[in-house]
């Protein structure tokens, strides 16, 4: 049976793109179109890469057997006149009644809006991120090749997953940055050591300690990052009191380049409060929101970390005062997303990360022009039962 996908639509009922749909009939007329002989038909369903057709209101008119497969259905009538986001499973496209891209998070949507530019002529490349029902978060290139067929536009879809490259990517643009800039601060502190006096050398040497402390530490977080993504992170669960934690991060950054002019105000309503988790891996989150609120805050300003205590919940919250654009807070947990230089980007996903996938954990957080910015991880106070 063919999938008309959601009906009674018209294009008042979008935040973006336009939400009219053909009727399945249009759409099974439309389908005939692209009828291919069997040879092609196996030439076109043997390649790894989704091949689609979409009509002028983004419906799958033709798809192989990849984006069935994807889909998990049997054939390509249950999903023709659905719209790719529907098929794939994104998280907004049953935010509206209308569907794919009529959302307000449609408006960011790279896979949308290359579709609407491919409309209008022009053959486009576009890379999209798209986060799905299960939480997973897909990296995209699509390649849209404008059709004109019997007086009809079609847009002919070629889809690649390039997650692992983009992933790659990533993780090496970071720890290059990271620790070629952690190296040369090493070299520069070795080398101003022998120009000083015998009794002079104390605050340098403290200062090569927490160097070459930060350089292991970097380079053991982005093999933790790395395992965690192929779920074979190790972990080591035992209590550990919310203020040891908190007071090693704020004496981790005792020495940093981001808090040379700005401050840390720790906040602990109750020192003694235990959390049951893994002391290495909550550093790395804690860490990682403290870095994103130093990186968030003018000179001479203050970041507040503080820990609190909910019926079962420790909550770290991490808060500075300033605020992220809509279009930013729709996507800063997504994997290398960021605002900042191509360098950076991991660090809100590895929180999310870390914390739900491997610490029984959530994080969240709120962003207004009235009250600022603040990062929330929730970690349990007890073990959880065994089941």
């Amino acid at each position: 049976m063919l999938n008309k996908g959601p009906s009674s639509t018209s294009d008042k009922d979008t935040f973006f793109a336009p939400a009219k749909r053909l009727s399945g009939e249009a759409v099974s007329t439309q389908s005939k179109n692209f009828d291919a002989p069997d040879a092609l038909r196996i030439l076109i369903d043997s390649t790894p890469e989704v091949v689609a057709v979409l009509n002028e209101q983004r419906q799958i008119v033709y798809a192989n057997r990849t984006l069935v497969a994807f889909a998990r259905k049997e054939n390509m009538n249950e999903i023709c006149g659905m719209r790719l986001g529907e098929v794939v499973g994104c998280i907004h496209s049953g935010e509206t009644e209308a569907g794919c891209g009529t959302s307000k998070y449609c408006i960011d949507c790279g896979a949308v809006k290359s579709m609407l530019t491919c409309l209008g002529g022009s053959a486009v490349e576009q890379e999209c991120r798209v986060v799905v029902n299960s939480g997973e978060a897909y990296d995209f290139r699509l390649r849209n090749t404008p059709l004109q067929l019997n007086g009809e536009k079609y847009i002919i879809v070629a889809l690649s997953d390039i997650a692992h490259e983009k992933r790659r990517h990533a993780l090496e643009r970071i720890f290059f940055h990271d620790v070629l800039n952690t190296a040369s601060g090493l070299h520069g502190l070795a080398s101003i050591l022998p120009h000083l006096e015998p009794g002079d050398t104390s605050e340098i040497e403290q200062l090569l300690t927490h160097t070459t402390r930060r350089l292991i530490n970097e380079i053991q977080a982005q093999r933790d990052l790395i395992s965690a993504e192929n779920d074979d992170l190790k972990t080591q669960f035992a209590y550990h009191s919310t203020g040891d934690l908190l007071q090693s991060q704020t004496n981790h950054f005792q020495y940093h380049d981001l808090t040379r002019n700005r401050n840390i105000v720790l906040n602990i309503d109750d020192p003694e409060m235990l959390v049951w988790t893994d002391a290495t891996l909550a550093g790395r989150v804690i860490c990682n929101m403290i870095i994103n609120a130093l990186e968030a805050t003018a000179p001479g300003c203050s970041i507040i970390l503080r820990a609190r205590r909910t019926a079962d919940q420790a909550v770290i919250e991490v808060h500075n005062d300033g605020t992220m654009e809509p279009e930013v807070q729709r996507q800063v947990f997504h994997r290398s997303f960021s605002t900042k230089q191509t360098t950076r980007g991991l660090g809100t996903y590895s929180m999310k990360l870390l914390t739900e996938r491997f610490l029984k954990g959530h994080v969240d957080f709120d962003s207004t022009p009235e009250t600022g910015t603040t990062f929330r991880a929730f970690f349990p106070l007890q073990e959880p039962a065994e089941i």
